[in-house]
């Protein structure tokens, strides 16, 4: 069997603490960097969600702009748009 040591337990210690460090300087959640210690199923969602608006959504923003723009400028019925709903599931 293993046998976890005051010296093992404080190097646990020590990891955690440095992933809960690293996201706080890279402003994101410790979930984001693989951290599911403190994470409830319905907390997994909403950190999901927080990571899609924070990092994909803005670059699909610019897209769907850049598209309407180019694409679409002289024809107001069509436009682009994601559908970002299967992303979230």
């Amino acid at each position: 069997l293993f046998d976890s040591t005051a010296q093992d337990a404080g190097i646990v210690q020590a990891l955690s603490a440095g992933v809960e460090e690293i996201a706080r300087w890279f402003e994101c959640s410790s979930a984001d960097l693989g951290d599911r210690k403190n994470s409830k199923y319905n907390s997994l969602a909403a950190d999901k969600e927080d990571t899609f608006t924070r990092t994909i959504r803005p670059l699909l923003d610019k897209f769907e702009l850049a598209f309407n723009d180019g694409l679409f400028a002289d024809d107001p019925d069509h436009y682009c748009e994601f559908k970002t709903e299967a992303l979230l599931k």
